[in-house]
């Protein structure tokens, strides 16, 4: 598991420094053995060899005896008169336990006779077992020391880049004013603030791009729509000897133009939530569900060969706009009927919900859960198009608070519902 950015810091501050105080605390301690045994052996070593010639001189001359120094000697046939540890011991240096005492010895045999000279070293064992407190004391304050700084070093690397962050996700759409670099340092938090400055003019910039791109877009498809449907008005109402068959024509044009405006809309309206812009479009309205579901039925029977098969078993109207309903419900029965096998693709309507099955091949589970991300076609699709008609789908529901579930398995078909919510009648 990864720590966080603070944690991490706090920890090799810890880490360091208590490493640190262990490495001192040992070579401390075998810097005060070395300094304990190194003079002891030269003052037992001198003492020992004045010894030697002093009994070479003087067979009777005695062996030295102070507070801390203690000497033997004895033939080597006859040890008995020696501690029982140094008359097994090989010449040499020892540490020999002698009578409660602990004593650093130096064994020498010269002429038959075997030396002996010892160095107490209790009182420096005491003071030694005090030093190694006092350097447990140390070591331990000096760990705490380093968990303190690391703590507050986290703190100090982390508070600037925690506060950065809240700027930015407390910022809105529009280029930071002041700029987020204006309260930082001329340092690596600063120059971090001063590129997410620049991303943030860019987005900015872009966001505002998509704002006068629909304003646009709203005026001039409104305006070229309203002028197309006003002349097939115009033309109806103008001409009362009209055949039969134009006058058709002429209706069904006028129905075609009605349905583009409100699907322009529609799509208009999502753009502008998208974009930020506001809204500007018709007000929500009574939307009769099942008649809308009627026309949508009949203008894609006229382009699709599959059958479509509709049952409406409670028809009910909604306060909602007509378009954006419009256009739902056409790019799922569109998706149905292009991507569905051949034959009947049936659609439900049960008050406010809508249901389209269809009974295609059926898609693939990792497939069916990317099918309303835009410009997403499956893998085994052959069949031109953009992936839009589901996102389009997907970014409506979301918008009007509409739920939209999508059902599908290799060889069960697609099954797709939305729902409106509640109904007024």
């Amino acid at each position: 598991m990864r720590h966080s950015l603070r944690r991490r810091i706090f920890l090799a501050c810890f880490g360091i420094g208590a490493a640190v105080s262990m490495l001192v605390g040992g070579l401390s301690v075998g810097l005060v053995e070395l300094m304990e045994v190194g003079p002891y052996d030269v003052l037992v070593d001198d003492e020992l060899a004045r010894f030697v010639s002093a009994r070479a001189e003087n067979p009777d001359h005695p062996a030295p005896h102070t507070a801390s120094l203690v000497g033997w000697a004895a033939p080597l046939g006859a040890l008995d008169a020696l501690p029982a540890p140094l008359r097994v011991a090989a010449p040499g240096r020892h540490v020999a336990d002698v009578d409660g005492r602990e004593l650093r010895v130096k064994v020498a045999d010269h002429d038959g006779w075997r030396y002996a000279v010892g160095f107490d070293l209790t009182p420096g064992e005491i003071w030694e077992d005090r030093a190694f407190g006092i350097l447990v004391v140390v070591v331990v304050l000096c760990m705490l020391t380093s968990a303190l700084l690391g703590r507050w070093l986290s703190r100090q690397v982390v508070e600037p880049v925690a506060r950065l962050a809240g700027r930015v996700a407390a910022s809105g759409e529009t280029a930071p004013d002041p700029p987020f670099a204006a309260a930082f340092a001329d340092d690596e938090i600063g120059l971090l603030a001063r590129t997410i400055d620049h991303h943030a003019r860019r987005l900015a910039a872009f966001a505002e791009r998509e704002r006068r791109f629909a304003g646009f877009a709203s005026h001039e498809l409104r305006t070229e729509v309203a002028v197309g449907l006003g002349a097939v008005e115009l033309a109806l109402a103008g001409e009362s000897d009209l055949a039969p068959a134009t006058r058709h024509r002429l209706q069904r044009a006028e129905r075609a133009l009605q349905a583009m405006g409100e699907t322009v809309e529609g799509l208009l309206e999502l753009s502008r939530a998208q974009s930020g812009v506001a809204d500007s479009g018709a007000p929500p309205g009574d939307c009769d569900l099942a008649r809308v579901l009627g026309e949508v039925v009949a203008d894609l029977r006229a382009i699709h060969a599959a059958s479509i098969e509709v049952e409406v078993s409670t028809p009910s109207t909604v306060r909602t706009r007509r378009g954006a309903v419009r256009v739902a419900l056409r790019n799922l029965l569109d998706n149905a009927c292009v991507h569905g096998a051949p034959g009947a693709v049936t659609v439900r309507l049960d008050g406010a919900r809508f249901e389209v099955v269809d009974r295609g091949p059926g898609i693939e589970g990792a497939d069916a859960e990317r099918l309303t991300e835009p410009g997403f076609r499956g893998r085994a699709s052959n069949v031109p198009g953009e992936g839009l008609g589901l996102a389009i789908v997907e970014r409506l529901a979301e918008h009007h608070g509409w739920r939209l579930r999508i059902d599908s398995a290799p060889g069960r078909g697609t099954r797709a519902v939305l729902d409106l919510g509640q109904t007024i009648s």
